[in-house]
């Protein structure tokens, strides 16, 4: 195994190497779902292009798919076209997945799939460590962190987390712009809307230097559609806007909750200002220490095999 290792491989990396073992089981059942006999020219170009190789070359040799690596290959889990919930099961009994529920929605089977396909194979999680969507939730507070995520929490859903990672670089790229201020609260499933003081007819219905911004919560209410709207989720709006808008602007923060399907805006709290803080430091947020202690890699189910 430590031959597949660069050089320059992190430690994290390392580590994994040394204790998690390739399973050629994955690979196998990956390979399955190409079944490229069967295949029609169409299908055999949407596989290249899933799998991120020419179809030209696909239709001319249909075999050069078989080889893509596991990491090409697991996009095809994501498409019912490729992967049936037969074969979804298939995956869950050969892998020995924990709670599988043959009931359960057909986009939490799909991913409990694909994650187990990732512990299960040694390249391939060395491969995802650094993918938001498929890394193990287990690391996700150091992917975090490594991307400088600038607001977390514990308490969010796995895929929330995923994309809060995912949209960070985006973010970072464009800090000090309405846009990065959008795309950090629709990271939350918070939908903006931004005017700037200089924009519109009215130019005195703003003080210079002012963004007004309507954060309206939607998706991230709980069961009961009730506790988001709070003075903490407030808080959390006003952090999140400090640590990527400009330091020359004041913020004018009016938090309201949407009905995408029912009446629009029905409801907001009072309108407050954002005081000017300094610049944030840039440390992001960063894992638990408790939690290095304690978090690890769920043990692996399948029978290993030598690489």
């Amino acid at each position: 195994m430590d031959k597949l290792i660069p050089t320059n491989a992190s430690e994290l990396v390392k580590a994994l190497s040394q204790q998690v073992p390739s399973h050629q089981i994955v690979r196998q059942l990956l390979l399955s779902l190409l079944a490229l006999s069967s295949r029609s020219d169409a299908q055999l170009v949407w596989l290249a292009k899933l799998c991120g190789m020419q179809p030209s070359a696909v239709l001319v040799n249909p075999s050069i798919l078989l080889q893509c690596s596991a990491k090409q290959l697991l996009t095809l889990v994501d498409h019912p076209e490729f992967c049936d919930a037969q074969q979804l099961n298939e995956f869950a009994t050969q892998l020995s997945i924990e709670n599988w529920q043959s009931d359960e929605s057909d986009a939490v089977k799909r991913s409990q799939v694909k994650s187990a396909c990732v512990l299960n194979d040694s390249r391939l999680l060395l491969a995802s460590v650094w993918d938001p969507f498929l890394c193990p939730a287990a690391l996700l507070p150091w992917l975090a962190w490594s991307v400088s995520v600038d607001e977390w929490d514990e308490a969010w859903s796995e895929a929330l987390k995923r994309q809060v990672i995912n949209d960070a670089f985006a973010v970072h790229q464009v800090k000090g712009t309405p846009y990065a201020l959008q795309k950090a609260l629709d990271s939350l499933n918070i939908k903006t809307e931004i005017k700037e003081w200089w924009q519109g007819n009215n130019l005195e219905a703003l003080p210079r230097g002012t963004v007004q911004v309507w954060a309206l919560i939607n998706s991230n209410l709980d069961e009961q559609q009730q506790g988001m709207l709070t003075p903490q989720m407030l808080k959390r709006v006003r952090r999140i806007i400090e640590a990527v808008k400009r330091g020359s602007i004041h913020v004018d923060v009016q938090l309201g909750l949407s009905y995408s399907e029912q009446l629009g805006a029905v409801c907001a709290l009072p309108p407050t200002i954002v005081q000017r803080m300094d610049a944030p430091t840039g440390n992001g947020v960063k894992p638990n220490e408790a939690m290095q202690k304690t978090r690890h890699l769920e043990p692996l189910k399948a029978e290993a095999s030598n690489i």
